[in-house]
C-alpha cells in the first residue's frame, strides 16, 4: 500500500494542499528575505524555519491520513479538552504571545506563529525596510 490513499478525492485534496503549501512558502520567502538578510546575514533564515514546520506538518498529515477515524473516535473528548486547555493557555501571561494587539499564539520551545517575522521587531513589520531594529 502506498503512503497516499489512491482515490480520486484524496489525490485532489493532497494536490490542493501541496499547491497551497508551495504558494505559501514562496510568499514567506518573498516577504522575509530582506529582513532575514539584515538580521541574520542570510536571506533564507525564515525560509528554513518555515520549511521545518512544513515538513513536520506534511509528515503529520501523512501519518494521520493512515489512521482509521473509527479507532480515534473514543479520543474525541480528550482531544476536545486538550483544545480548550490550549485556548485558555493563550491568555496566560508568559505563555500566550501578543502580536499587533491580537493574543492568539503560544510560546513553546519553537514559536508556532504566523507573526514570527514581526516579533523580531516588536510587532513592527516595517523594520526590515528601515534597516533598523527597535
Amino acid at each position: 500500500m502506498s503512503i497516499l490513499i489512491n482515490t480520486k478525492d484524496t489525490r485532489s485534496i493532497y494536490i490542493s494542499v501541496m499547491m497551497l503549501v508551495g504558494i505559501g512558502t514562496v510568499m514567506i520567502y518573498s516577504s522575509t528575505a530582506l529582513m532575514s538578510m539584515i538580521k541574520y546575514g542570510s536571506g533564507f533564515h525564515y525560509l528554513w524555519n518555515h520549511l521545518f514546520t512544513v515538513f513536520a506538518g506534511v509528515g503529520a498529515m501523512l501519518v494521520i491520513a493512515k489512521l482509521d477515524y473509527r479507532k480515534v473516535r473514543p479520543l474525541i473528548y480528550v482531544l476536545l479538552g486538550l483544545s480548550v486547555i490550549m485556548l485558555v493557555l493563550v491568555f496566560v501571561p508568559g505563555i500566550g504571545l501578543s502580536a499587533n494587539g491580537a493574543q492568539r499564539w503560544l510560546r513553546l520551545a519553537y514559536d508556532i506563529s504566523a507573526f514570527g517575522a514581526g516579533q523580531d521587531c516588536d510587532g513592527d513589520f516595517s523594520c526590515g525596510l528601515h534597516g533598523q531594529e527597535h
